[in-house]
């Protein structure tokens, strides 16, 4: 009986006491036991193990994962001032690259992106659309007229405008200035936005100055202005990308075989979708949305968060599925009572942060937020039929 007793307070002390949970730095496995001196490797082998009150401290490095604690009530959080990026990217590899032609290089590599006009897309790795890194930074897919960075995105100056075409009906450009690249632009896409709605199409034909595609909306006041890619003609200058068959074209900045190249895998950062109460406290995000959360996340904090790049959408068709980009996408603080406060969110394709009932936002920095030119925002409200009691104060 004694035994038995003794087993029953061992078992009562772990399931009671908060822990403090130790991942990453040296010696890091996930064979270990998760204290200071054996630490676990990846943070969701402390996630699977943590319970109510443990803190998972976290070491520097990047980590390369989808985080889905088993239970409510965890903070993660770095250890001792550390450096902590949770990443929704992978590395690419240095070596397997060849050359195509003069500074394009080329690699064989699956990428997942290419996901057209799906409207229920709530998985961690069914991508909206492809995105390369180089050394940490946003590189551009192949197009005309060109972007030389993720600011310049934002730039209609960078955009092929009505006025500068000859002709514009629904389907069909005559513009003087769109180059004959090898190859055509048939087959390609085009990207138009106009007022405040933007639309992808297929490129159907290209002869000359003339390109058709699919027709869009036909209002012209959303068609104002464009740019075509989609091609691997129109890869013409470093810090473009472009992607077809298995294969990643590539020019990196200052020629040579590229290095630190990654590509987005995965949307999510943390999935707390059901679970209440967790605390994700001064981490760092690249390349994905930080949390993905439902209204069965109450209490919620995300506090000191800095994330770049947090999602990044492509195609849309247009007319009525002008949120569904939006809808799928952003740092999801919903479930009642769930606060964002003290962090800087910069570069999103579409939507910033959702807000849900009863849920405050307060101190937060956030910019360059939808280069897509949806209908996204900085901020919005998660159930339009139950806007009431959001707090939204003290951002920029």
């Amino acid at each position: 009986m004694k035994w038995i007793l003794s087993v029953l307070v061992v078992v009562s002390f772990y399931n009671t006491f908060a822990r403090d949970i130790f991942v990453g730095g040296a010696g890091a496995s996930d064979t270990n036991t998760g204290t200071a001196a054996q630490p676990f490797a990846a943070l969701q082998r402390a996630a699977s193990g943590a319970v109510a009150g443990d803190i998972v401290k976290i070491r520097s490095g990047t980590y390369r994962e989808t985080v889905t604690p088993a239970n409510p009530g965890v903070t993660f959080q770095p250890d001792n001032g550390a450096t902590v990026i949770v990443s929704g990217l992978n590395e690419a590899g240095n070596t397997g690259w060849s050359v195509h032609s003069g500074n394009i290089y080329k690699k064989t590599i699956t990428l997942n992106g290419n996901n057209l006009y799906i409207d229920n897309n709530n998985t961690n790795t069914t991508l909206h659309a492809i995105q390369i890194f180089k050394d940490g930074v946003m590189q551009i897919q192949a197009r005309w007229p060109k972007a030389g960075s993720v600011a310049e995105l934002f730039d209609r100056n960078k955009l092929r405008q009505r006025n500068s075409t000859q002709n514009w009906q629904n389907g069909v450009i005559s513009d003087s200035g769109i180059p004959n690249i090898p190859g055509g632009w048939a087959g390609g896409q085009i990207w138009i936005t106009g007022w405040y709605v933007s639309q992808t199409r297929n490129i159907t034909g290209h002869s000359g100055s003339t390109v058709n595609y699919q027709p869009s909306h036909g209002d012209l006041r959303f068609l104002q202005y464009y740019y075509l890619t989609g091609k691997l003609g129109a890869l013409t200058q470093a810090k473009e990308w472009h992607y077809e068959n298995n294969t990643l074209y590539f020019w990196q900045e200052g020629g040579g075989s590229p290095t630190g190249v990654e590509y987005k895998a995965r949307n999510w950062g943390f999935d707390l979708r059901g679970k209440a109460n967790t605390h994700v406290v001064g981490l760092h995000f690249s390349g994905c949305d930080p949390i993905n959360a439902d209204v069965n996340s109450p209490n919620t904090v995300v506090d000191g968060t800095r994330a770049k790049y947090i999602n990044h959408t492509f195609l849309l068709t247009g007319g009525g599925d002008l949120y569904t980009n939006a809808r799928r996408t952003g740092l999801m603080i919903i479930g009642e009572n769930s606060v964002l406060k003290n962090s800087e969110i910069q570069y999103s394709a579409s939507q910033a942060v959702w807000l849900g009932e009863k849920c405050r936002m307060e101190n937060n920095l956030i910019l360059d937020i939808n280069y897509e030119g949806n209908y996204a925002s900085g901020v919005n409200l998660w159930n339009p039929n139950r806007s009431s009691n959001q707090v939204v104060t003290r951002n920029t």
